[in-house]
């Protein structure tokens, strides 16, 4: 894991807590168990590769490094976040 430079971003929650790996089976799996040990409102996982990436309908994948962006996000809607056009603003981008 590589640390992050959380100085550098601009959010006010979002990303403010960031884990990073050269490669791991699931950047959504990470996520899951750091939300489940008391991950943070907003804390990311970010990944170069992934080797057992999942998506929609159980389908699966590997992800070669320098090919996507592999990232999860730990979201916690009752924290009275507003995360309304989150998901709108993923899609955008």
């Amino acid at each position: 894991m590589s640390p992050i430079d959380r100085l550098s971003l601009g959010t006010r929650w979002l990303g403010r807590s960031h884990e990073h790996w050269a490669e791991l089976a699931s950047t959504n799996d990470r996520a899951l168990a750091w939300a489940r040990a008391g991950g943070a409102h907003g804390a990311i996982v970010t990944a170069d590769a992934q080797t057992a990436g999942r998506g929609r309908l159980g389908r699966t994948w590997r992800s070669p490094a320098e090919d996507d962006l592999y990232v999860s996000m730990v979201l916690r809607p009752g924290s009275g976040k507003n995360i309304g056009a989150l998901g709108l603003a993923v899609g955008v981008g």
